[in-house]
């Protein structure tokens, strides 16, 4: 099987900022699972600091996916050959969700967190293995990239018109009556079917590639940029106060409301424009930001079993602040170092998202 290699848009096909963006993204969803712990994966905003935190912290999964848009565009332009794009990205979302998803569910099963029946490891299934969903909504967005248009005007257009319907998708589930009984599970069941409601995020980062020249250029507004994340961070704690406080707006469901549109996205240009002015003169610094994006996805993976094991262990009798700090430390440095032995063999990478290292054989190859 032959993968076309990729085509950079652009005159330089690393681009650094990218790096502060995924790594800062990364420290947001560890502090969030690792906070779930000090006051709830659930707790309303206005529960506390560390739930007000969580709640400014759900920027990352848009700027994920927002990256995702953009690097994708930025490496592959449009693909010459979608049938092999399409497999590399199979490599590289689904080989991992197949590979961990087992070991989640033994995981919660041995917590208790699913019985140990095979209707009730269906539905954990059907609703998605917890952070694991990640890995489904960019498969499913990935199938998008090979019809998306070339030209720029008609890329921005169409991301334009899905951030109108991410909206209107991400009000109504947040404010509207939810429907119950059986047809409620397309609807309440986020996870497998999420592509909608992120859509607009990733036609976003596609569509600052295609004018990525033109939006560097623009890295000295960085300022204004951080008092328009500033105020939209104040609007979703405001919007917090008015969401209903249920577990189906809040959670997971909390990354749809409709202020985190325009505060994560001040958030993602932010540390684009930051990272496009810093990453030349801090050299050191950038070596750590390169090195955790670079295992980012490792990183993603992993640290949630790390955290399930650290938590019902003896920490939880910590006091809240060291034992966030505790969880935060040891679910980052391990699956950091588990990354790196792990991409060492061809299956460890593949387990991980990482089809480069793994070795290809022709077409036809026994």
């Amino acid at each position: 099987m032959q993968v076309t290699a990729p085509r950079a848009t652009s005159t330089e096909v690393h681009l650094p900022e990218l790096d502060l963006l995924r790594a800062t993204a990364l420290l947001a969803v560890v502090f969030i699972h690792a906070a779930s712990w000090v006051t709830g994966g659930d707790a309303p905003a206005q529960q506390g600091p560390y739930a007000g935190a969580m709640a400014l912290a759900r920027f990352s999964v848009p700027a994920f996916v927002l990256a995702s848009g953009l690097a994708l565009r930025h490496a592959y332009g449009r693909p010459a050959d979608a049938g092999a794009f399409l497999r590399r990205r199979a490599l590289r979302t689904l080989a991992p969700w197949l590979a961990w998803v087992p070991v989640y569910a033994v995981m919660d099963l041995i917590y208790g967190k699913i019985a140990p029946n095979p209707h009730d490891v269906v539905v954990w299934l059907a609703y998605g293995p917890g952070h694991l969903y990640f890995l489904m909504l960019v498969a499913q967005l990935s199938l998008l990239f090979p019809c998306l248009p070339s030209g720029r005007a008609r890329l921005a257009g169409l991301a334009a018109g899905a951030l109108v319907m991410q909206v209107a998708l991400g009000v109504a589930r947040t404010y509207a009556p939810l429907p119950t009984g059986p047809l409620s599970w397309p609807i309440t069941n986020l996870p497998q079917i999420e592509a909608p409601f992120w859509v607009g995020w990733f036609l976003v980062g596609c569509a600052l590639a295609a004018d990525y020249e033109r939006v560097r250029a623009l890295s000295w507004l960085w300022p204004v940029a951080l008092l328009v994340a500033v105020l939209g961070g104040l609007a979703v704690l405001a919007e917090a106060t008015v969401v209903p406080g249920d577990p189906s707006r809040q959670g997971t469901a909390a990354f749809l409301w409709p202020s985190r549109l325009p505060a994560a996205l001040a958030v993602a240009v932010l540390l684009l424009w930051v990272g496009r002015e810093l990453a030349p003169h801090a050299h050191r610094l950038w070596t750590v930001v390169r090195a955790l994006s670079r295992r980012s996805l490792g990183i993603y993976v992993i640290h949630v079993a790390v955290i399930e094991a650290l938590a019902h262990t003896a920490l939880i009798g910590l006091p809240p602040p060291l034992r966030l700090v505790v969880l935060m430390g040891g679910s980052l440095l391990i699956p950091y170092w588990l990354t790196g032995v792990l991409t060492r063999t061809s299956a460890g990478a593949l387990a991980l998202g990482e089809p480069g290292k793994v070795r290809w054989r022709p077409s036809g190859a026994g």
